[in-house]
Formats: structure tokens, C-alpha cells, sequence
């Protein structure tokens, strides 16, 4: 019996891979970026139904994800409310804020502010598969109130890199303290697996507030973005 299943085992060729995590990725990544990473991975399972998977996870990110709870390390700057679905960052100094002394309607708005550096943003991520060769209305209301670096920008990435080419970006808006409703068409390429709409700072030192966003398919009008007037906190 057990020769029979050493030679069943051996005429079978399987290929085994390991992928490095870390430990407590509940607080060294953003909410949407685990939930990202665990659709990237659930839509290359279902594509290679061959493929199996072992996840290690800890007890304590499976209550998690399961229950919600927040462990004390997982608070560490994440204290104050911030709008549900969306995340910011940069590359330099930069500052973000919401409420409504930045709001064009309704009780928040966000400010990005970039101090110095390349950029900053306030980001969605989307999943793309579904929406490839469709396009796209990236919308939105932008006031500057110095700086001329404020646009809206949305680009899209493969499995695994930047598609090059792929960026569309808004008009950028004059310093005048006045509200400017700016759009920006965008056709999703054939190998997109995920877009990334963004209100975004650019190229030079600006403070600029941004509400009311929409990402709609110009063909039937479908909204794609969650809580585009940042009304909802978490």
C-alpha cells in the first residue's frame, strides 16, 4: 500500500511556492489595501482552480476579520474618524484634513496639503477586471487655495506594475479659493486589475479641497466609487 502511494506521489509534478507576509497585517496595512490584496489573490484561485492555498493567519486577525474588533496596537494613529473606503499618502511632507470648513456640501470635505516632495493623494482602489475596455467618468469639485498642483488623477496597474500609459488626468486648478467642477474620461485597458481614482497634489508646494466624487461608466451611468462626498467615518 505505501509503494503504490510512493509511486502515485511521484508521477504527479507539483509545483510549490512560498509568498513572505508579516506579522499583523491589520496594522501595517489599510483596511482596503488587506481587502485588495485577499481579492488579488481569491481572483487568481478562481482563474486556477489547480492552484491550492495555505494562509497562515493570526487568531487575533481572524477576530478581525470576523468581528471588527480594533487590538491596542491596531489604534496606533488611526484614533480620529476618517472617511469610509478611501486612504491617503505621498512621497515628501504633506498633510491631510476633513470636515466642513473644506466641504463644498454636506459635513466633510478633504484637504490635501503638500508641503514639499512629489506628491500627495487621497485614494480609492478599485477592481478592474469587470470594467476593462469600458469607459470611464472620473468627476469631482476641486478648490485651490495656493498652490496650482491640485487635479484629479486616476491610473491603472496589472497584476503586478504601473500599465504604462494608462494615467488621465484632470485640468489643474488656479489658487482662487472658488469652487471648480473638473472631469477626466478614462477607458480601463484590456490587463487592468485594479484602477486608482485619486483627488492628488503634484509638482509643487499647493493646499487645495476636494468633494463631492464621482467615477461613473459613461455608458449606463453606473457609480463606482463609495462615499464620494466623504459623509461617511469610520
Amino acid at each position: 500500500m505505501l509503494l503504490s502511494l510512493a509511486l502515485l506521489l511521484s508521477a504527479v509534478e507539483l509545483n510549490v511556492y512560498y509568498a513572505w507576509g508579516w506579522h499583523g497585517g491589520y496594522y501595517l496595512t489599510s483596511e482596503a489595501g488587506t481587502r485588495e490584496a485577499f481579492d488579488k489573490l481569491f481572483d487568481v484561485l478562481e482563474a486556477t482552480p489547480h492552484a491550492k492555498a495555505v494562509l497562515e493567519l493570526e487568531p487575533y486577525t481572524l477576530e478581525r476579520m470576523l468581528f471588527g474588533e480594533k487590538f491596542e496596537i491596531e489604534w496606533r494613529g488611526r484614533r480620529k474618524e476618517r472617511p469610509i473606503g478611501w486612504s491617503h499618502g505621498g512621497r515628501g511632507r504633506w498633510e491631510f484634513a476633513y470636515g466642513a470648513q473644506f466641504a463644498r456640501n454636506g459635513k466633510n470635505g478633504i484637504r490635501l496639503r503638500l508641503i514639499s516632495g512629489v506628491y500627495v493623494n487621497f485614494c480609492q482602489p478599485l477592481t478592474a477586471r469587470h470594467l476593462r475596455g469600458k469607459v470611464l467618468v472620473f468627476s469631482g469639485y476641486v478648490r485651490a487655495v495656493r498652490g496650482a498642483g491640485a487635479h484629479l488623477y486616476i491610473d491603472a496597474w496589472d497584476r503586478h506594475a504601473y500599465i504604462q500609459g494608462s494615467t488621465r488626468v484632470s485640468k489643474r486648478i488656479p489658487p482662487d479659493g472658488k469652487w471648480h467642477f473638473v472631469s477626466v474620461e478614462f477607458t480601463v485597458p484590456e490587463t487592468a486589475f485594479t484602477i486608482f481614482p485619486q483627488a492628488k497634489i503634484a509638482t509643487e508646494p499647493s493646499v487645495a479641497d476636494f468633494d463631492d466624487l464621482s467615477l461613473k461608466v459613461k455608458e449606463t451611468g453606473e457609480e463606482l466609487l463609495f462615499n464620494g462626498n466623504f459623509e461617511l467615518l469610520r
